[in-house]
């Protein structure tokens, strides 16, 4: 697989500046698009910290990659960082894995969840526990779901706005998943007024609008 870059859309919401950016991934004959909004309101510069959330369930084949790629990216972006690794009651090495890696590095957390809590509790969970600037979550599986440069990407809008997404521009899920996710999405713009393309992918956010929600 190798990325092939699209340009870049820009369009001007009634929330603030929202940049979508897209990048197809090229599989076989297999083509994935990937991308990422912006919500942003007029905010002063800075230089931001980030917590990261990995909820992780049975990953011990990814998460010390992962990781690897989080830390290696991350630490070259912000001045300050922390990822919490939440084992979801693996029942592999998991939370094993988690904490070697957090004897090994300062900046990774390690909550054991008792049993499979879910996404939701472990990224609320993590917002609750989160100390920097901005905080948000992404899968234990990234290594195989984005390429650096996505990742990349992603991180280097935090702090230059409230809210950035992942999304999946092109979607091969199954038929009936895909039409409860759209109606999902456009049941959540419809209440809120809002123009957004996916509510369920990696998000991240300014820490006090999230923890005052």
């Amino acid at each position: 697989c190798y990325p092939s870059p699209v340009p870049l859309d820009r369009t001007v919401e009634p929330y603030g500046l929202v940049f979508v950016e897209r990048t197809a991934r090229i599989c076989g004959s297999r083509r994935e698009h990937y991308g990422m909004q912006i919500m942003m309101r007029r905010s002063p510069a800075l230089t931001p910290s980030v917590t990261i959330v990995v909820p992780a369930l049975d990953e011990e084949e990814n998460l010390e990659a992962s990781i690897e790629i989080l830390s290696r990216t991350v630490s070259e972006r912000f001045c300050d960082y922390e990822l919490l690794i939440f084992d979801d009651g693996s029942t592999d090495r998991t939370g094993e894995i988690a904490d070697q890696l957090a004897i090994k590095d300062s900046h990774i957390r390690v909550v054991h969840n008792h049993g499979n809590r879910g996404v939701g509790y472990s990224f609320q969970e993590g917002v609750r526990r989160a100390t920097k600037d901005f905080v948000g979550w992404l899968p234990a599986d990234i290594n195989k779901l984005f390429s650096p440069s996505e990742i990349e990407r992603t991180l280097d809008a935090v702090g230059k706005a409230d809210f950035v997404m992942m999304y999946l521009s092109t979607d091969n899920r199954p038929f009936l998943r895909r039409l409860t996710s759209q109606g999902f999405v456009k049941t959540m713009n419809l209440l809120f007024g809002l123009k957004m393309k996916y509510y369920n992918g990696g998000t991240f956010y300014r820490r006090p609008l999230i923890q005052n929600v």
